[in-house]
């Protein structure tokens, strides 16, 4: 008697294996398993390898028929999966197990696999290369900048303006009760947090304000607030400007430029272009490998993964600012909260788990493959950047999975400038515009 399998399609790239094992298999495979432990193990009044098999299996029979279940599912599956030719997207569920020494081992395996992908031309695709121009404006906002970053804040008596630093007292007033103070508070006049609290229009209430004048506004208690039992109600907010400093921006003199290595302004104002321009040029390729990977994929009937699509779309939430609103809703409503924002990215999710497939197609096509010297340069880079030793990060990544992330992640990239290198570019007059996506540089992938 042969094994049996059943294959069953569930719903786009998931498939189901009913398999069932004879009992002549099962017998072979316990024969082997109880060989294994019969030549080493001890047990007192024999020798090491001398137990006979029949104490052998009454004592350890249990876990030897545990073992070969693993084993069996483990083989046929993957046997399955190669007689059809399919590749895993992730492991298997595996359930409904009938194991029967005697009868015979029945169970199913459930997977998602690797969609079929017919491939359109991917050459000598025409894009435009936009021109990365640097502005006056940018250059001196970025000069500024660096001028902000050694500024001295110095007490000021004038009207406040934006960007000066308050120090405030405030209380939060509902029905003529105080329910909430915050004293000595620091706020930033044009910006709207007061310590914890993000108060909508304060920023701009405060500007033109000068020490000791009082403010009253009536506000809405937002999701910042710290008494929950407050929040969505309109109080009075009562505030008094205590102090006012403002930043001191240091002279462009010697003092200043000799720390960042440059001997005069026109020589910083030139490394600073060329980083805004480098920045700019990464940016405009990531918008052009989109462009390339819109056009490939255009009309190409792509099926996505259920599974997976969720698991990309939780990936691209907890990227998002969301992952920082989910700590705020109650538990109790968490779960629906995440669904709603899963539910959102659906579209973005979508177009990098069928990017991802046609990639992956193209890499296989062409033959492009990461060496090991590209993914130990990767792993080095990133350690150095989280100020960790090598073989303590890659240890890590080992343990979690990481490595196979990073390899996918770097074959999907060299996929891409390698699209690049074939495609039909023509040099641009200006930037595109920026598409509004949800961003993200790799799919999740099977581990």
């Amino acid at each position: 008697m042969s094994v049996e399998v059943e294959v069953k399609e569930i719903a786009p790239c998931k498939k189901q294996f009913n398999i069932f094992v004879p009992a002549e298999e099962i017998e072979v495979a316990f024969g082997k398993s109880l060989l294994e432990v019969a030549a080493t193990v001890s047990l007192p009044g024999f020798r090491k390898g001398k137990v006979p098999k029949n104490i052998i299996e009454k004592r350890y029979g249990k876990e030897l028929e545990g073992e070969v279940q693993g084993q069996l599912v483990s083989e046929h599956y993957h046997k399955a999966l190669e007689d059809n030719k399919w590749k895993a997207l992730a492991e298997p569920k595996v359930d409904d197990l009938n194991f029967d020494r005697k009868e015979g081992f029945r169970f199913s395996a459930t997977v998602e696999i690797y969609p079929e992908i017919e491939l359109k031309e991917y050459k000598g695709i025409k894009l435009i290369r936009p021109v990365s121009e640097v502005s006056k404006e940018e250059l001196e906002n970025a000069v500024n900048g660096l001028r902000r970053e050694r500024a001295t804040l110095e007490t000021s008596e004038v009207p406040s303006a934006k960007g000066d630093h308050l120090t405030v007292s405030a209380e939060f007033v509902k029905e003529g009760e105080v329910i909430l103070t915050r004293e000595h508070a620091h706020l930033h006049a044009g910006h709207n947090h007061l310590a914890e609290i993000t108060v909508d229009g304060l920023g701009e209430a405060v500007i033109g304000k000068t020490p000791e004048e009082e403010i009253e506004l009536e506000i809405e208690l937002n999701e910042s607030f710290p008494l929950e039992e407050h929040r969505g109600q309109k109080i009075r907010l009562k505030l008094k400007v205590e102090e006012i400093k403002t930043e001191k921006l240091p002279e462009l003199d010697e003092d200043f430029l000799k720390p960042l290595q440059v001997k005069d302004v026109a020589e910083l104002e030139k490394k600073i272009t060329e980083s805004i321009k480098s920045q700019k040029d990464a940016e405009n390729e990531d918008v052009m490998a989109e462009d390339l990977l819109s056009q490939i994929t255009k009309d190409m009937d792509i099926p996505v993964p259920e599974d997976m699509l969720k698991r990309q779309s939780l990936n691209l939430v907890q990227q998002s600012e969301a992952v920082y609103q989910i700590m705020q809703v109650p538990e109790e409503e968490r779960e629906k909260f995440i669904e709603e924002e899963v539910k959102k990215v659906e579209g973005p999710a979508t177009v990098q788990v069928r990017n991802f497939f046609v990639l992956d197609a193209i890499a296989q096509k062409e033959k492009i493959f990461v060496t090991e010297k590209e993914i130990a340069e990767h792993i080095y880079h990133m350690a150095m950047s989280q100020g960790k030793s090598m073989e303590e990060l890659t240890n890590e990544l080992r343990q979690n999975g990481g490595m196979a992330e990073i390899r996918m992640g770097l074959r999907e990239r060299k996929t891409v400038q390698w699209l690049l290198k074939k495609a039909d570019i023509a040099e641009g007059t200006a930037e595109p515009e920026k598409k509004k996506t949800t961003k993200k540089k790799k799919a999740d992938k099977a581990e």
